[in-house]
């Protein structure tokens, strides 16, 4: 009886497992087509770090997205140090809140380059795999970079 209940646990977990798997190979997909939808090698949309450039060359400009990955490092740098005093605490606080606003609007230029509006913004900030995945395989069309 025993053993039948850890089989059931074991399939059960293999088909959780595979199935992440897969879903994780459609968003390498996903962003691959965003890529070469924005006229961009798709390769590029699976090197960390290249990618953040290159997704914020297609939505605003490149050195935006360095700025942003900078304003994160500064962030983690600040977190790690936060416990020795409360000024530390503050300046991580306030460049974590300046980081999730630069991701706010970047994701909303995004979605303005591919024709979309604002619930779209919403959706890839919320749902961001659901989204992506939408954004990659669907109809959307590449515009350019956002002017607002």
């Amino acid at each position: 009886m025993y053993e039948a209940i850890i089989a059931m646990f074991g399939l059960s977990l293999m088909t959780l497992l595979f199935s992440g798997i897969a879903f994780y190979i459609l968003l390498i997909i996903a962003a691959w087509k965003i890529f070469t939808k924005a006229g961009i090698a798709g390769w590029k949309s699976l090197i960390p770090l290249v990618n953040i450039y290159y997704l914020f060359k297609i939505s605003w400009n490149g050195r935006m997205g360095v700025a942003y990955m900078l304003l994160h490092l500064l962030t983690g740098i600040l977190n790690a140090y936060c416990h020795a005093n409360s000024i530390m605490l503050y300046l991580s606080i306030a460049t974590g809140l300046v980081s999730l606003i630069f991701h706010i609007v970047a994701l909303n230029r995004l979605s303005k380059s591919f024709g979309h509006g604002t619930g779209w913004t919403f959706g890839l900030f919320f749902l961001p795999n659901i989204f992506t995945l939408m954004l990659g395989f669907g109809k959307s069309k590449y515009s350019g970079p956002a002017d607002n």
